[in-house]
């Protein structure tokens, strides 16, 4: 992993996952080989998750090519992960039955608290009701 980018991302995990008190997740492709256990990078970056308390839930290929490069990442101790995350063929392609990209779908279950309702009474007065005169 590229100094710069081993910078920022241990930077901004101590910005803001550090300090976030709630659940987190982090998805995205972001084009690791994490798959690969001789590459330098995914070395680095498991350890900069695992500095901070982070996990990886993706166990299998998220690429055409093979490769793990989606990812989805949640604290060690977080509930909101319910499920084992799938990855499939989302079988996309345009009108003419070229397939769309190479990365495959990640779908995950998470358990989430529906927000309470805040009921408010508000009082407005109609303005074609005020006389200017």
């Amino acid at each position: 992993m590229a100094l710069e980018i081993q910078f920022s991302l241990t930077n901004c995990l101590n910005t803001t996952i550090a300090i976030i008190p709630y659940d987190v997740i982090i998805t995205g492709d972001l084009n690791i080989h994490v798959d690969v256990k001789s590459n330098g990078e995914a070395r680095t970056f498991f350890s900069i998750l695992d500095s901070h308390g982070l996990t990886q839930h993706i166990n299998s290929a998220t690429h055409k090519g093979g490769h793990r490069l989606d990812l989805v990442i949640s604290r060690e101790s977080s509930p909101i992960l319910v499920g084992t995350p799938t990855v499939f063929d989302p079988c996309l392609s345009s009108n003419k039955g070229k397939s769309f990209g190479y990365h495959l779908a990640v779908q995950f279950p998470i358990s989430v608290d529906k927000p309470y309702c805040i009921h408010r009474k508000i009082r407005y007065r109609k303005y074609r009701g005020i006389n200017i005169k």
